[in-house]
Formats: C-alpha cells, structure tokens, sequence
C-alpha cells in the first residue's frame, strides 16, 4: 500500500479500536459477503480503500485491506 494510504489505515484501525461505530468508519457488511456462513464487516480507510475483517464474536480479524476492485476480484477467486 503507498504510505499515505497505511496512515490513514492506522488512523482507522485506532478509531476503530475506540468506536466501532464511528460515522467516518462508514462500517457495513459487504453486500458481496452477505448471506454467508461467516459474518464479514467492511470500514473505510479512504475514499478508494476499504478493509475488512472476519467477525468471530468480540474477535475481528483483518483479511483485506485495498481498493474495491482488488475486493471484487478476490471474493470472485476464493470465496
């Protein structure tokens, strides 16, 4: 990732870490990732980045961070 963007991801990750729920968070279930056996939620890091985490009750586990397209191209391969 260029540096900007994992500032801005370390940035988010605090915040997260403080709010989960943080408006600028804009925290969702990736409509990609709906209906599926595991719960996934997606935050934003910028405009163009995205991460998401595998939710096993209080636990989150970061699996992606980079753009939508990046997002897209790997649920279409492995999931």
């Amino acid at each position: 990732l260029p540096p900007s963007v994992r500032r801005a991801a370390d940035k988010q990750f605090v915040l997260f870490t403080r709010d989960q729920n943080h408006p600028s968070l804009h925290r969702k279930i990736p409509e990609r990732l709906r209906n599926r056996s595991k719960t996934y939620i997606e935050v934003r890091v910028t405009l163009r980045y995205r991460a998401v985490a595998e939710v096993e009750g209080d636990d989150y586990f970061w699996i992606f961070i980079g753009t939508h397209a990046d997002f897209d191209r790997i649920v279409d391969r492995r999931m």
